[in-house]
């Protein structure tokens, strides 16, 4: 369905350049709220000295609610990064081959004591371009990291399929988070959607026509 679509993430045309500069890792997080608001943001971390001038490597995953960009430093390194907020996943219009869902996978029952049981997923698509896969060694070390948190408690962090590889997720502590760390020369020779999800258990304020689900939109799709 995407075969002929541009990738996320993709750094085909900045190859070159990152292949000059040094190694760089990319980092995606979808935050939910209670409400369903929430936002999506993408980083690319890349060496301090491609900082200066009017170069541009902010990749976003979302055309609609409008990204806002920042440039954070990270020690010997800076994050690119593209922001977008939004009130419900419903208003989000991503990239050919990104996708966001929240999906409500149980119903709670006994008057609300036993709270629902959500899905949320994040699904990406690798670069499958001969270039980005004959530039995959070039990255060996570094990684894609993908963070899902939720206004609950996680009960289930799913393994994420990459070829031959499963990546495991890290939970954290207090069981709102989940991080997969993909090795990024694995994922930009990778051909074909990349899935995160979670289940999780919430109370979530939804409004009434997005109770079983909610996801976003595709840019171009009527």
């Amino acid at each position: 369905m995407h075969s002929r679509a541009p990738r996320i993430f993709s750094v085909l045309g900045l190859l070159p350049l990152l292949i000059l500069a040094g190694c760089v890792d990319l980092e995606m997080k979808l935050a939910l709220n209670r409400d369903g608001s929430g936002a999506v943001t993408s980083s690319l971390i890349a060496p301090k000295q491609l900082a200066s001038g009017n170069l541009n490597l902010q990749r976003s995953l979302v055309i609609e609610p409008p990204p806002q960009t920042s440039l954070d430093p990270r020690g010997e390194q800076v994050a690119f990064t593209s922001r977008s907020s939004f009130e419900s996943l419903a208003q989000v219009i991503a990239r050919p081959g990104a996708e966001f869902e929240l999906k409500r996978v149980e119903s709670g029952f006994l008057w609300g004591l036993f709270k629902p049981t959500y899905r949320l997923r994040a699904q990406v698509e690798g670069a499958s371009q001969a270039q980005a896969k004959e530039a995959a060694a070039l990255f060996i070390g570094h990684f894609f990291k993908a963070t899902l948190e939720v206004p609950g408690e996680i009960q289930t962090a799913h393994a994420a399929g990459l070829g031959g590889l499963s990546i495991q997720p890290q939970v954290s502590e207090d069981k709102k988070t989940a991080t997969w760390s993909v090795p990024l020369d694995s994922f930009l020779g990778h051909e074909g959607p990349l899935v995160f999800a979670v289940d999780f258990k919430a109370g979530l304020d939804l409004p009434e026509d997005q109770r079983q689900g909610v996801k976003s939109r595709q840019e171009g799709a009527s």
